[in-house]
């Protein structure tokens, strides 16, 4: 009986071993340098919310279509962009740049509440609902220190030591 058991646990085990190796390969990188944001299918870029203010952004791939704005009186990330706050709990002025793209120097947007009047520096808390991976860096060019954001994923206050840091940030 023992080694009929045996038989039929050696014979599982093979079917299953079998039934596994026939599986695509998972898309799980190991880490996030591994990760890599289809901007291929992006076509169209999401429409700006309304009453803000259009922003320049530039492609992270060709083929993208960008759309980036500002709204000066806060309010919320629409699905297909990844948005950055002034203040911590989603409040203040905000900017937000489609899947895709990127916007290279938040010295270029306006920010009137904001230390010099542009939205540099000024990132207290985010939200990625692009659809794909972004990230925001320490300096513009996104260049410097880096920080992902996953996808539908938010932070409501950043850690003291990235707040107000952010000099640009989009698809990475």
């Amino acid at each position: 009986m023992k080694s009929l058991l045996s038989m039929i646990g050696i014979g599982v085990v093979t079917v299953l071993f079998t039934a596994c190796a026939e599986l695509p390969a998972a898309d799980d990188p190991a880490d996030d340098e591994a990760q890599s944001t289809d901007v291929s299918a992006v076509v169209d870029a999401p429409a700006v919310p309304p009453g803000s203010q259009a922003v320049a952004a530039d492609p992270v791939d060709a083929g993208a279509s960008c759309a980036a704005f500002v709204l000066f009186n806060g309010g919320s990330c629409p699905a297909g962009f990844t948005c950055l706050w002034k203040d911590a709990n989603f409040r203040g002025e905000i900017v937000g740049v489609s899947r895709g793209c990127f916007i290279g120097n938040l010295v270029g947007v306006p920010c009137p509440s904001c230390r010099g009047g542009n939205f540099n520096d000024q990132m207290s808390s985010w939200s990625n609902r692009s659809g794909g991976q972004s990230c925001w860096w320490f300096d513009v060019g996104r260049r410097g220190t880096r920080i992902v954001m996953p996808n539908g994923v938010s932070h409501s206050g950043t850690s003291p030591a990235n707040n107000d840091q952010a000099s640009s940030f989009g698809s990475c």
